[in-house]
C-alpha cells in the first residue's frame, strides 16, 4: 500500500520538547534539563494497535521555516504557545521519502523553552489537539527513563511509553552533548 502516493514529497519534519520553564544557560546533558520540571507530550491518536506518547511536531508546509512550524505545531497540537527566540535545535537527522518518492528529507528536533502552558488543551473535558492529540504534562526526569508508562488520562486503566524513535533521539542527542564536553 502506497498511502503516499498522490502526495507531493516531503520538504522537511519538525519535533518539538516544549518546556514552560525559561531556557538555563549553558546545559551540557539532558540531565541538567530535569530542573525544568514541566515537559510536553502528547497521547497521539494514530490508528496503531498500541498507544504511546510522544513529542510535538508535523511536517513544513511549503513556504514555512522549521521554527515557523515549531510554533505551529505546538498551537494546533496543544494550544500551547511558544516563543521562536526560546528554540535551539538539539538533532537533524536525514529520513528517507515514503515511497512512492525518492531521495531524503531532513527532520529537526527541538526543544523550547518558556512556553505558556496557560491555554493547554485539555483532553478531559474534550478537547483534542487538530488530529487528536492529547497533551499531557510530565516530568523531564519520567521522559528520560527508557520505557517509562504514563496512564493516559481519557483512559485510566490503560498506559503508554514514549515513541520509540523520540527514545532513540534523546539517546542521540545525549551522546552528542556528552561528545562536545569531552572535546
Amino acid at each position: 500500500m502506497q498511502r503516499f502516493a498522490g502526495r507531493p514529497p516531503a520538504i522537511g519534519q519538525v519535533v518539538v520538547m516544549p518546556f514552560q520553564e525559561a531556557r538555563p544557560y549553558p546545559f551540557s546533558s539532558l540531565q541538567e534539563l530535569e530542573r525544568n520540571d514541566t515537559v510536553l507530550i502528547i497521547k497521539s491518536n494514530a490508528k496503531w494497535g498500541t498507544p504511546y506518547f510522544k513529542f510535538c511536531g508535523g511536517m513544513l508546509e511549503e513556504g514555512q521555516t522549521f521554527e515557523q512550524a515549531v510554533i505551529t505545531e505546538l498551537r494546533d497540537e496543544t494550544g500551547v504557545i511558544g516563543d521562536p527566540a526560546q528554540l535551539l535545535q538539539l538533532d537533524s537527522v536525514a529520513k528517507p521519502q515514503h515511497p512512492p518518492h525518492n531521495g531524503h528529507f531532513e527532520v529537526r528536533f527541538y526543544a523550547a523553552f518558556g512556553c505558556n502552558f496557560k491555554q493547554i488543551i485539555d483532553p478531559l473535558y474534550r478537547e483534542t489537539g487538530d488530529e487528536g492529540e492529547e497533551p499531557m504534562v510530565v516530568p523531564l526526569s519520567e521522559v528520560l527513563v527508557s520505557g517509562y508508562q504514563w496512564a493516559i488520562p481519557t483512559k485510566s486503566s490503560v498506559s503508554a511509553s514514549l515513541f520509540g524513535p523520540h527514545i532513540q533521539t534523546l539517546q542521540r542527542i545525549e551522546e552528542k552533548l556528552a561528545a562536545q564536553n569531552t572535546a
